[in-house]
């Protein structure tokens, strides 16, 4: 069962992918073997921590040949820890950053990318609060408090006359054939702030803000602090009349906003024992798949055309007739086909899903030069230094799809009019400036004269700036000419 007992949070911040040892912890965490098993362990339960060298099982016993690396980037809070996992290519942490980073997840929260892992928490009787919390406090900003209307009868306002009513229940003066009514009855709606769920909802929201304040987490997700009730929810009624009459009010709703509310606070009531700051938390927001994340961002600011219908693409010249049945540049791209020979005959299928896709395809036209660009964002710490060994690069498989690609649309290009072609690889860097840093090559594909793979440092924080401010970036800011 767990405590409701609250205590001090600490704050921890731990870079993406790192590989931390066991001293690199215990000095972070301020804490003893055994606490530190307990944490490391429930973050392994969800795939969050990952022991890398020797031993897969972690106890206090082999803590000491091993080291820990974090797939993931947001917020957990855990125990008494809250913890923040930047991403891996901040080389030390940045709290201004780092809250760009977190806007950035929740913008793309509806794309499908973020990872509570609320199914595989339920599963472990566990609820993940914090992602509720943040659920009332958008709803709230844009929406406001619970509302229920009531509507009184007004006499000579200036609403809309009930003429059924004036009639029926006032006397009437005929003057020249035309009724006069002394008292003219009208319909006002007026907001019920006594009402129930409101003040239920009041005292909701202001739990959640403090319970955010307490784990100092208001700033980081952009919040102010709202102060609506001093009650607390027990004082305000018990669950079971709580329970039942949100279930009432649900079945008389048929406004969407105020089903979805009314649903959050009976999530809300029915897992008060999961509070954020509680001994035995466990929440979290956030991803495991940060990569994503980067194609995305990588994709909006450099103005992907990829899915673009062909017919709305603007070309140096007019859509070849060959091109006319595609929908896109993606449906130009050939599928495997796989043949067999049998009795009666050879046959042939289609393998669909195993298709090449570029992540990110765009044109640049500059000084009535046309350029054909194809970008492939890589999430990785690429070490490329004279002084130092090569480190972090992307796999041969990923540099042979992107000689692949340009192969791919070469007659495309050609048919168009395309003057150039520039094959990328976009990787995310801590430094405040676009970095044209080199290329990659096979001799053996350059020689179909495809062009070399041009390796461009983009800033994160300049890509999470464009992308919060809807802005595009400039591509003649990569040098790539």
């Amino acid at each position: 069962m767990k405590s409701d007992i609250r205590r001090d949070m600490i704050e921890v911040s731990l870079r993406e992918e790192y590989k931390y040892s066991k001293f690199d912890l215990l000095n972070k965490f301020s804490c003893s073997k055994d606490k530190l098993n307990i944490i490391l362990n429930k973050l392994m339960d969800y795939d969050i921590a990952k022991i890398v060298n020797f031993e897969k099982n972690l106890y206090a016993s082999n803590l000491n040949n091993n080291y820990v690396k974090f797939t993931f980037v947001g917020v957990i809070i855990i125990e008494n820890y809250v913890i923040s996992f930047y991403p891996k290519y901040i080389s030390n942490f940045d709290f201004t950053e780092f809250k760009s980073v977190i806007r950035v997840i929740e913008r793309f929260q509806n794309d499908g990318e973020i990872v509570h892992l609320q199914k595989d928490i339920n599963n472990k009787n566990s609820f993940n609060m914090l992602p509720l919390i943040l659920f009332f406090f958008k709803d709230y900003y844009e929406y406001g408090l619970y509302n229920n209307f009531h509507e009184i009868i007004e006499i000579n306002s200036n609403n809309e006359i009930l003429w059924d009513k004036t009639i029926n229940y006032n006397k009437v003066i005929i003057q020249n054939n035309v009724p006069y009514y002394y008292e003219l009855l009208s319909k006002k709606r007026i907001n019920d702030d006594n009402d129930y769920f409101r003040r239920l909802h009041e005292i909701i929201i202001t739990k959640c803000s403090n319970d955010l304040k307490n784990v100092n987490l208001l700033e980081l997700f952009g919040l102010t602090e709202v102060n609506l009730s001093d009650k607390k929810i027990e004082e305000f009624d018990n669950e079971e009349n709580l329970l039942n009459k949100i279930n009432q009010e649900i079945h008389s709703q048929f406004n969407t906003r105020k089903l979805e509310l009314l649903n959050a606070m009976k999530l809300y009531i029915l897992n008060k024992s999961s509070d954020i700051g509680l001994e035995n938390c466990f929440s979290l927001y956030g991803t495991s798949s940060y990569y994503n994340i980067w194609e995305k961002l990588c994709c909006f600011v450099l103005n992907d055309l990829k899915d673009k219908p062909l017919t709305d693409l603007i070309l140096p010249i007019k859509l070849n007739k060959k091109y006319e049945k595609y929908d896109d540049l993606i449906s130009i791209i050939e599928s495997p086909i796989w043949h067999s020979f049998n009795e009666t005959g050879e046959f042939t299928k289609y393998a669909k899903e195993n298709k090449l896709k570029p992540d990110l395809i765009t044109f640049y036209h500059n000084d009535n030069t046309f350029n054909f660009l194809i970008f492939d964002a890589k999430y990785y710490n690429l070490q490329l230094e004279k002084e130092l060994p090569l480190k972090g690069q992307p796999g041969i498989e990923s540099i042979t799809k992107q000689y692949l690609y340009q192969l791919t649309y070469k007659e495309f290009i050609n048919l168009h009019g395309f003057n150039n072609v520039k094959n990328c690889f976009l990787l995310p860097t801590c430094d405040e400036n676009i970095v044209n840093k080199g290329f990659v090559k096979l001799e053996m594909l350059n020689k179909l004269n495809l062009e070399n793979i041009q390796v461009i440092f983009l800033p994160a924080k300049l890509v999470n700036q464009l992308f919060l401010g809807n802005e595009k970036l400039d591509i003649c800011e990569l040098n790539l000419m």
